[in-house]
């Protein structure tokens, strides 16, 4: 079992929450949003974490640069430059992993903190091993439909 320390939501006694190890950025995360009958199924997306590709980074973290930079462009601020694109990972911090109640196949649903949108985060939603969402956090789900070149999904662009 993958996800470690589980325990009822204090919040919401009906759901579970524990923790996983996400290598990407070398810490533990919150894993929410599950409950007993689905605690398989949680634990099959926490193993997509340890599954990330470099095709999949990659499009992370270019998606997040253009986030990252489209957001302190429209607040008039200076945008960044990147080295390298796996350096936009230093300023994100990476909260929870949503477990979606309802679906079959294991998705990646992330709650993020970033240093440039402090007050909203951000999210980042992988499908089948495609990026589909990236973000501002609006509670999306990897199973929705993103139509693509959405001005705000900066997965699609």
């Amino acid at each position: 079992m993958l996800i470690q320390n589980i325990k009822s939501d204090s919040s919401f006694p009906e759901e579970l929450e524990g923790e996983v190890f996400f290598p990407l950025f070398n810490k533990k995360i919150k894993v929410s949003e599950f409950t007993s009958d689905n605690i398989e199924y949680a634990n099959e997306c926490a193993k997509l974490l340890k599954e990330l590709n470099d095709e999949v980074i990659r499009h992370l973290c270019l998606a997040s640069i253009r986030y990252c930079n489209a957001f302190l462009e429209a607040d008039s601020e200076e945008q960044y430059s990147f080295d390298n694109e796996r350096d936009v990972l230093a300023l994100i911090d990476p909260r929870f992993l949503l477990i979606e109640q309802d679906e079959t196949r294991p998705a990646i649903h992330l709650e993020l903190e970033c240093d440039w949108e402090q007050e909203h985060g951000m999210e980042w939603a992988i499908r089948d091993g495609k990026v589909v969402y990236v973000g501002s956090y609006n509670g999306v789900s990897p199973f929705d439909d993103f139509i693509e070149k959405d001005e705000w999904n900066f997965a699609q662009q």
